[in-house]
């Protein structure tokens, strides 16, 4: 059981050692999508603005629109922010804590069960000996004539 433990602790510090920190490379790809943002936001309200300018009344009312309803919809890619040693390893403790506490419980659980079964089965071998004492001292009465009483050997 226990190098099972060492086992399972060793692998979680291999593990949490290939984990990425680089905290400064996270914000600054950060950085770079907020500023790739506002400058579509920038090339969509100077491309409207030119619509409304140029165009007809149809097309200054689309543009208007399009003001109103804001800026679509976010497609951009994801970026998970880097995690500390200490987080990679607890989601691995969330893991393996549980399940070793249940196989630990279990083996408890079958010890005893053992145990009590052994302790039944002592109890009954004591409990036929004992019985069976009680048999060897049982004496037969001997049962005589009509006239006789029943007569125990001395």
């Amino acid at each position: 059981m226990r190098k099972s433990i060492l086992a399972g602790a060793i692998g979680v510090l291999a593990l949490t050692g290939c984990a990425s920190n680089n905290y400064q490379q996270y914000a600054q790809t950060q950085q770079q999508i907020a500023v790739a943002r506002a400058e579509s936001e920038i090339a969509r309200y100077k491309a409207l603005e030119a619509i409304a300018n140029s165009g007809d009344t149809t097309a200054r009312v689309a543009a208007v629109i399009a003001l109103q309803q804001g800026s679509p919809q976010n497609n951009s890619p994801k970026i998970e922010q880097p995690t500390s040693t200490g987080d990679t390893a607890l989601r691995w403790a969330s893991i393996l804590v549980p399940s070793l506490t249940q196989i630990y419980g279990i083996g408890k659980s079958t010890d005893l069960a053992i145990t009590n079964s052994n302790n039944n089965k002592e109890i009954a071998i004591n409990s036929n000996e004992t019985m069976l004492g009680f048999g060897k001292l049982i004496v037969t009465p001997i049962v005589g004539t009509q006239d006789d009483v029943l007569l125990y050997p001395q």
